[in-house]
């Protein structure tokens, strides 16, 4: 005897929701679209006239209702996932794209200009590129994957959907070598997951490759961070990478890049259920500084060392640094110096930091100190820095300056280099960072302990709301 669809799909609803699944309803009806070939929309049409099932239609059903109860997902089941505007072709084998991933393409397409270029690196199935493309065909777009059996998904996907995106198997923290500098937007949904944390869905834990779900550490930052280092070196100036994270990752991803050499500025984004979903930083180095209103600016914190370079005559070498973003624009002399990367020690950064911006090699053992620590706040046109530095000595003969690898933000920002004496520089008119430099320089050359006190030092200064983020 035929059974009514309407009852088949009540029991399989409720079958499914005995069996943990969330979205009960719908992927009870997903999956009767499926075994009859025939839109969602008609399936609720067949329901409402009190249609019957013949028991071919019967037996197909359940056998997908009990491979769902299972927990298999049901994108595999039924082969496609819609994302944004398209349905795309997934299965065992690659990572099934979420809804809440479809905000990483209104970034996307936000942040990139007309006729500009995109890389998403870690595709899985293709679904953010093939929809940037797919929404914005002015954009040259890329996609990047590691794992052979998700690329043959992605290489399926570009194929049915015809669009021009241009896939790369390879590695994500190594990709497209010779494109540096070339990419307008980076964006990525990488695997984040921090190890040992099983998600708790069958369909998750079970089905998704594992691949595309751990970060490799227990904060599961490792990978994004790789990634964005990579990103870091594709962006031009000024670009922008769009990374998902998990929700736990809203306040640490951001730090992360920050700490990371080649992003100037990163802000969490939160999504439709308020949680925190994804993490957007600038390249820096963009061919304008985009000042802010000053309650608005965004921060960071960070390690970094100062260097007081004193040549045979104890004179001291200071380069003119400026704030772009003002008009007219605001300069000071200050101390060659710079951030401390991720797992580099202060000294050697000192080391770095010398060369990058004078062109002196020098060895570690050359580095005297450190002689003095400090806090200081920075606050500038386009964001406020809260920056823990610790200061070195280096003697050597004088020397013309030569910067060997400045950032393209330091290329615009670094003004002239002079020696001065103490004497005139004591004297001087124009602000110098560290203000108590002078005294610092004559305590080290007559060999006196000295301190530094905690200060701000700013173009624009703090308000309120960032001396209460400070404290």
């Amino acid at each position: 005897m035929a059974a009514s669809l309407r009852d088949v799909i009540q029991n399989a609803r409720q079958r499914l929701s005995d069996a943990g699944v969330e979205s009960a309803a719908h992927d009870a009806a997903a999956l009767m679209a499926h075994a009859l070939g025939v839109p969602l929309g008609e399936v609720r049409r067949l329901e409402i006239l009190g249609r019957d099932l013949d028991d071919a239609d019967a037996e197909r059903f359940a056998g997908l209702v009990g491979e769902r109860a299972a927990r298999v997902p049901l994108q595999h089941l039924t082969g496609k996932a819609p994302f944004r505007h398209l349905d795309l072709s997934v299965g065992p084998g690659v990572f099934v794209p979420r809804p809440e991933t479809e905000m990483l393409v209104d970034e996307t397409i936000r942040l990139a200009p007309h006729g500009g270029r995109v890389v998403d690196l870690c595709t899985g199935s293709g679904a953010i590129a093939l929809a940037v493309k797919h929404e914005r065909p002015d954009l040259g777009v890329c996609a990047v994957e590691l794992d052979e059996a998700a690329a043959a998904w992605t290489a399926h996907n570009i194929a049915a959907t015809s669009l021009d995106v241009h896939l790369s198997v390879e590695d994500a923290r190594e990709a497209l070598a010779g494109l540096e500098g070339s990419f307008d937007v980076v964006v990525s949904n990488p695997p984040y997951i921090p190890v040992g944390m099983v998600p708790v869905d069958p369909e998750v834990a079970d089905h998704d490759p594992s691949i595309a779900l751990y970060g490799g550490s227990d904060d599961g930052l490792r990978v994004p961070v790789q990634i964005a280092e990579r990103a870091a070196a594709l962006l031009k100036p000024g670009g922008h990478l769009v990374m998902e994270h998990a929700d736990v990752q809203g306040e640490t991803l951001p730090a992360a890049l920050l700490a990371s050499r080649g992003f100037d500025q990163a802000h969490d984004v939160r999504d439709a259920a308020d949680k925190p979903r994804m993490t957007i930083a600038r390249r820096e180095g963009g061919g304008a500084f985009e000042a802010v209103a000053p309650h608005e600016r965004p921060s960071r914190t960070r390690e970094a060392v100062r260097l007081v370079v004193l040549d045979e005559s104890d004179a001291v070498l200071l380069y003119v640094d400026s704030d772009q973003g003002l008009d007219p624009v605001f300069t000071w002399w200050a101390t060659p110096g710079g951030g401390v990367d991720p797992g580099e020690g202060a000294r050697t950064a000192a080391v770095r930091e010398l060369w990058e911006e004078t062109g002196l090699r020098i060895d570690e053992a050359d580095v005297v100190g450190p002689v003095a620590s400090r806090t200081v706040s920075h606050g500038f046109s386009d964001q406020i820095t809260y920056q823990h530095e610790t200061f070195f000595v280096v003697r050597c003969p004088r020397f013309d300056v030569e910067p060997a690898a400045l950032t393209p933000e330091e290329q615009m920002t670094m003004q002239e280099w002079r020696w001065w004496s103490l004497d005139d520089l004591d004297a001087a008119a124009h602000p110098v960072w560290p203000a108590d430099l002078v005294r610092l320089a004559r305590d080290v050359i007559a060999g006196r302990p000295t301190h530094l006190p905690d200060v701000e030092e700013s173009s624009v200064p703090l308000d309120a709301h960032h001396t209460q983020e400070r404290s």
